[in-house]
């Protein structure tokens, strides 16, 4: 340090104050001295005070001091010890930032519970209320059980299928006010509270949104009918017949509805066709209209306002059909079920169906317009989509990095598994795989897949398969990479509604097709919530109606009798949902396949950077199943021992397997927590232990 910035002012103030100070410290040394004296005298045993080193130095004489040699080394050894202990903290702060697995969004790490509101729970009949207790679900049903969903299942995010006003014929999905709740279900201020208990125990709500069609009760059909019949209420009406497909009869081409019959309807008002490719109260609104998509995204933001934390776009391969209104080909691989309709699946649907690629862009528009709008940190506003496209598509479903379209595209493919039609079937452990990779080898990466066993349009796995492969199912749902979705009553093991007669009905599609409704139907997997043993389940205290007839077996399966069992389907999801939340093993988007058979599927979970992996292994055959898996893999074993932590034999839990000789039976499946790190198909393998010879 140099001493040569003082200028001449400076100096002299400093050379007075420092001979005032030598006088003043010469005067007080003196005192310290004799203080010291008179102590010596006054006892012996006193310790003898010392002058300090550097008292009654000035300025100049420290200064001068500091410039020595071992001074100066002393301060560039302290700025070097203080500059690597910054170096250090930098890097090690880096390093954690690198290695430590980056928290996921809420959609990723969550367990989505899917609900058909009608079905779900009856809220008590109130005075002040006409829809609690009529048999019906609605959404304060949903509110009372908001502590299952919390503490009895742990899931993290629900699901409503379609609750906006409609016309009453499809369930809900005949929509007249995309902004309001349907009545048979309650009011705003319902659904608002629902919001609030949902968040309030950290549980995020996604509804389902259909922005195909409107409901001919639609006040902008009514309005559009009208322009095209000539009888406008004024001229600000006139727009409106563009907000739908019009054509002059009779129909103009082949296409068929989804619902059966022609796609077209002849309307006796406006004397001309609509186009509806679901079913005749259903007309398409033209997506290409930039009106229709205004009022659509008016109505997402609307619900976003309310808190709603993410969205189910429904029928996005129906958006946009050919213009020319170009004949569909003839499937000559269709095979006619009986019915006096022509079928949705007697055609190939090359211009009604995922058409130019041209509904993704309304996703990409709405991703990166109100749904950016309304994600900040902590609330992402998730995009799902609800389409059955086959697998060619997936990637335009998720968009890419530049133009993001669905956060989830759903996957269908684990609906394929066992009997469509709920009569029991089988699946092989190799084909299971097949329907496992058949999503997974087409995605991108930084795409997030899931997986979902059932849902309000497919029978339910208990029946496509059988009651007692309902716990191995549910292990595999939760144990796939990515976001699980379990559909209502899965986690019960509830099975497809039996003895329907055809008045007691509700599914429109069965209706447009009576010659064949036994076929068309899907109130099987629709029926209500088996909650316990009284009357409708627990389901509703309605006496007189209920919405759909309660399964019979409901005294036996229903959520209080398998709360006490620790041996129940619930019970076991429970835990499965419990080991997600604990292991982040268990909640990446990648899987291992070790070996499957004609029994069994066995796979890994794990994550690179952790000590945890698991070893999954599922017996979907009818027949035992003992398979050596230490010495199967790419080339190498897994390792010889681990621990079960969840199994469908509650009595297996918390023992030790050896994995060259672990036997299942027919529906068993177990989770093991491996003794050491493995990595099947790539990687190193570490072996602490080989098995005696």
């Amino acid at each position: 340090m140099d001493n040569n910035g003082f200028d001449n002012v400076e100096m002299k103030e400093t050379m007075k104050d420092s001979e005032t100070s030598k006088k003043a410290e010469a005067e007080g040394e003196v005192s310290h001295y004799s203080e010291v004296n008179d102590a010596e005298q006054g006892s012996s045993t006193s310790p003898q005070l010392c002058t300090r080193p550097y008292a009654g130095m000035g300025k100049e004489e420290l200064l001068k001091f500091s410039q020595t040699p071992g001074w100066r080394a002393a301060r560039w050894i302290c700025l070097l010890i203080i500059l690597a202990g910054w170096c250090a903290m930098l890097g090690m702060a880096i390093f954690l930032i690198i290695t430590t697995p980056r928290c996921l969004p809420w959609w990723q790490s969550a367990v989505v519970y899917q609900i058909f509101p009608r079905s779900f729970a009856d809220s008590a009949a109130d005075v002040d209320s006409i829809i609690g207790g009529d048999g019906v679900g609605d959404l304060q049903g949903i509110i009372n059980k908001v502590d299952y969903l919390k503490n009895d299942l742990g899931i993290n995010a629900v699901l409503l299928s379609s609750i906006y006003k409609s016309g009453g014929r499809d369930n809900g999905e005949d929509i007249t006010d995309f902004t309001l709740v349907d009545d048979v279900l309650g009011s705003i201020d319902d659904f608002e509270e629902l919001v609030q208990v949902l968040h309030d125990n950290d549980i995020k709500l996604i509804l389902d949104f259909i922005p195909n069609h409107s409901s001919a009760h639609h006040e902008f059909f009514q309005k559009s009918r009208k322009v095209v019949a000539g009888t406008p209420d004024s001229d600000d009406d006139l727009k409106y017949q563009e907000f739908y497909t019009w054509t002059d009869a009779p129909e103009p081409n082949n296409w068929i509805s989804l619902y059966s019959g022609s796609a077209w309807n002849c309307d006796d008002v406006a004397d001309k066709c609509f186009l509806h490719q679901y079913s005749e109260y259903q007309p398409d609104l033209d997506l290409a209209n930039e009106e229709v998509r205004a009022h659509l995204s008016d109505a997402l933001e609307r619900w976003f306002t309310r808190g709603v934390d993410g969205f189910n776009i429904r029928g996005v391969r129906y958006f946009h059909e050919a213009p020319d209104f170009t004949d569909e080909p003839v499937n000559a691989d269709y095979i006619s079920i009986g019915s006096n309709h022509s079928q949705y699946e007697s055609l190939h649907h090359d211009y009604t169906a995922e058409y130019d690629g041209m509904s993704h862009s309304l996703l990409q528009t709405w991703r990166d317009g109100v749904f950016y709008k309304f994600s900040t940190a902590g609330t992402y506003r998730v995009m799902l989509t609800d389409s059955d496209s086959n697998t060619t598509y997936v990637q335009s479903y998720y968009g890419t990095s530049n133009d993001p379209g669905a956060n989830l595209p759903m996957n269908f493919n684990l609906l394929e598994m066992g009997d469509p039609m709920g009569q029991g079937g089988t699946i092989t452990g190799r084909e299971l795989e097949a329907l496992i990779r058949k999503w997974l080898d087409v995605m991108d990466e930084g795409n997030w897949p899931n997986f979902q066993l059932g849902n309000y349009g497919a029978s339910r796995i208990a029946s496509r398969l059988a009651p007692e492969y309902s716990k191995v199912a549910n292990i595999l749902l939760l144990t796939l990479p990515g976001t699980p979705i379990c559909y209502y009553g899965d986690e019960l093991g509830m099975e497809n509604l039996q003895d329907l007669e055809y008045e007691q009905v509700k599914d429109l599609r069965a209706k447009t097709d009576p010659s064949v409704w036994q076929l068309k139907t899907r109130d099987y997997e629709r029926s209500p919530m088996q909650w316990d043993a009284t009357m409708n389940a627990g389901f509703s205290t309605s006496e007189d109606y209920i919405y759909l007839p309660v399964h019979s077996n409901y005294q036996q399966v229903n959520v209080a009798a398998q709360k006490e069992d620790e041996d129940s389907v619930l019970q076991m999801f429970r835990r499965l949902v419990a080991l997600r939340s604990e292991y982040r093993a268990l909640t990446t988007d990648t899987i291992n396949f070790v070996a499957s058979s004609d029994e069994v599927i066995a796979y890994i979970r794990e994550i690179d950077i952790e000590k945890e992996r698991f070893f999954i292994a599922l017996n979907f055959g009818s027949i035992d199943s003992e398979v050596d898996y230490f010495h199967t893999g790419d080339g190498d074993s897994l390792p010889l021992q681990g621990s079960v932590v969840v199994s469908t034999d509650r009595g297996r839990e918390s023992s030790r397997v050896e994995l060259n000789k672990l036997h299942l039976k027919p529906g068993e499946g177990v989770v093991v927590l491996l003794d050491e790190i493995v990595h099947v198909g790539s990687g190193w393998w570490y072996k602490f232990f080989l098995p005696d010879a």
